[in-house]
């Protein structure tokens, strides 16, 4: 009744996932990204557990690297302590958060408590333009790194290609040992920031994954090998699981909404993910695969309620929080919950180079 599927749909599609031989269970978007959000996911894993597919389609394990992202609780105990004056410079690496941060958080009030605030940013965009210094990046294609997308991978990456002449972008790595090697100063070869350049710091950092990875192995070999297969793995095997009896006590209550009327559902674009491309024509030029829209966001709007209020497709509406409001065209969805709209992430920026600029709307700016 609360999902407002039919009871058949929902008693089919158990039946279905119950036969499938291994089947999956999976969550996300918008019904883990709530305050109900780790009791749907323990939900989910006692959903695979009983169909019988830990160890099959489901391994428990190897972290993944998204484990390790900030919440957005620690966001706000960020911004709690720049309004409070206790940061005095704040690093911000490829990051936009004057754009992907609500009104409610008041971020932006915050940000002009920081005496200091340095941009690793290569491109324009709303939080450089409030930084006192902007230190472009070097490109991916231009940088040395590393990443482990979960345990037991470990991803290297390589220069393809020299930096284009005529820029004055140099590496955040690069630039953090250089100023660190003038606050701490230490004889040549010593000291925290001992290593001249980020890839000497990156190749010594890779003397302990080779440790781990590769124990009888040269490091030198194990490093040109590294260099030529993109980094280096081992298998990293499951942890054995056995059902704790208090996993089966979930409490699930329904969603705290401010204000009134349907519930906004703002998600990750295929195109601009969270709004990252939106500064790149080729995808503004690329149809959206649902709704065929080009160059302009859009408000999903369920055909229950778009009948209730006369509205088709097209039609522009003005969605409304307590916190702003922005108009759209809007798409008639027949697959939405009618107490509900949703709208995509990605266009709305203010200051993000010609492409991006003034196009479509944010809805982040109703949080």
């Amino acid at each position: 009744k609360r999902s407002g599927v039919p009871a058949e749909t929902i008693k089919r599609i158990a039946g279905a996932f119950a036969k499938a031989r291994p089947g999956l269970a999976v969550g996300g978007g918008v019904a883990v990204s709530g305050e109900s959000a780790t009791p749907t996911q323990v939900a989910i894993n006692l959903l695979n557990y009983a169909a019988g597919n830990l160890g099959r389609t489901v391994r428990f394990g190897p972290d993944s690297a998204f484990g390790k992202v900030s919440p957005y609780a620690e966001m706000l105990s960020l911004t709690r302590a720049m309004a409070n004056g206790e940061i005095d410079v704040l690093l911000l690496v490829h990051v936009n958060p004057l754009y992907s941060m609500p009104p409610s958080a008041k971020f932006a009030e915050a940000l002009g408590k920081v005496s200091m605030v340095v941009s690793f940013g290569n491109q324009p965009d709303e939080t450089t333009s409030r930084s006192q210094l902007v230190l472009p990046d070097l490109t991916p294609l231009e940088s040395w790194g590393d990443y482990i997308p979960r345990e037991g991978l470990h991803g290297l990456m390589q220069p393809s290609m020299a930096p284009v002449p005529g820029y004055e972008a140099k590496a955040v790595g690069d630039v953090l040992l250089s100023v660190g090697r003038q606050v701490v100063p230490a004889p040549e070869g010593k000291g925290p920031f001992r290593w001249e350049a980020f890839h000497d710091y990156l190749k010594a950092e890779w003397q302990a994954v080779a440790r781990s990875v590769a124990p009888g192995m040269p490091f030198a070999q194990f490093w040109e090998e590294s260099l030529r297969r993109g980094g280096a793995w081992k298998t990293v095997a499951a942890i054995p699981l056995q059902l704790r009896p208090e996993a089966l006590k979930i409490a699930v209550g329904e969603a705290k909404l401010s204000g009134e009327g349907l519930a906004l559902l703002p998600y990750p674009s295929q195109r601009f993910y969270d709004g990252r491309g939106a500064n790149r024509p080729w995808l503004q030029e690329t149809p959206d695969t649902m709704t065929q829209v080009t160059w302009d966001s859009w408000v999903e709007l369920p055909a229950e309620t778009a009948k209730q209020l006369g509205v088709r497709a097209g039609d522009v509406v003005r969605l409304t929080s307590p916190h702003g409001s922005i108009d759209l065209p809007a798409y008639v969805s027949e697959s939405l919950h009618p107490g509900a709209v949703a709208v995509p992430l990605g266009q709305g920026h203010t200051d993000y180079g010609r492409y991006a600029k003034g196009v479509g709307a944010n809805p982040i700016a109703l949080l």
